[in-house]
């Protein structure tokens, strides 16, 4: 005996009221299951990435304006300041590090040639790693030749880092 062979007996069995409402009982329970299986997780999401894109948005234009006020302070474009305090890249990126209050952050330091110095920083304030470059640049003459950034999740103003910054020749 087959699943079928009840499901219509026990049909069969139903007046037709009772078949209308099962009927209509079942294209509530459709339509309910489309909105919470679908239609809620879809809207959600796109909420979530709109969302998303306004924040990267506004870290875009944050960083526009901050690059612009680096190069101000710096006394120009990047690569155009003094050639620094005569110390190797590795040790001034630790010492300038704990000057811009990012010294706990920073999680490797490794060379980059004679004259350059690759940084991971973990879970960094945005705004002091900003000084840190700035530092960088101002003091030691080292700009930024390649950098990652990934916003740190639940921890807002935050970011995981990779930087490679070299001193021009």
């Amino acid at each position: 005996m087959s699943l079928a062979q009840p499901l219509r007996a026990f049909w069969d069995a139903r007046q037709r009221r009772e078949k209308l409402v099962l009927v209509l009982a079942g294209i509530a329970l459709l339509a309910l299951l489309y909105d919470s299986l679908i239609y809620q997780p879809l809207a959600t999401a796109r909420q979530q990435a709109n969302t998303q894109l306004e924040a990267n948005r506004e870290l875009v234009a944050w960083m526009s304006e901050a690059v612009t006020t680096l190069q101000a302070r710096g006394g120009g474009s990047p690569g155009t300041s003094a050639s620094g305090s005569g110390q190797s890249p590795m040790i001034a990126a630790e010492r300038l590090a704990r000057e811009a209050g990012v010294a706990e952050a920073l999680q490797r330091r490794e060379p980059a040639g004679r004259q350059g110095v690759r940084v991971a920083f973990e879970a960094v304030p945005f705004n002091d790693l900003i000084r840190w470059m700035a530092l960088m640049q101002s003091r030691e003459g080292l700009t930024v030749n390649r950098a990652r950034m990934v916003p740190v999740e639940d921890q807002p103003g935050r970011v995981d880092v990779e930087i490679s910054l070299e001193r021009p020749s």
